[in-house]
């Protein structure tokens, strides 16, 4: 899946959620929450420009997860 300039704003829990084989690319996105970004198992997620915030955790990442930022404000 991929996302470009979507705002990702949630009261509780993450904002993308991402596990399994899933491949997820932010473009240039808005993300806020109390974690921003969970990946799980071999999940990959690609986020370039924008914003992530999140008031818990930004990034949680376990298993073969890979989350790669570039260029944007964390």
């Amino acid at each position: 899946m991929s996302f470009s300039g979507i705002e990702f704003a949630v009261g509780d829990g993450p904002a993308v959620d991402a596990s399994g084989n899933c491949n997820i690319t932010l473009n240039n996105c808005t993300i806020r929450a109390p974690e921003g970004i969970h990946a799980a198992g071999n999940a990959t997620v690609t986020i370039t420009g924008g914003t992530l915030a999140g008031s818990n955790n930004a990034i949680d990442a376990s298993g073969n997860a890979k989350v790669i930022v570039a260029g944007t404000q964390v």
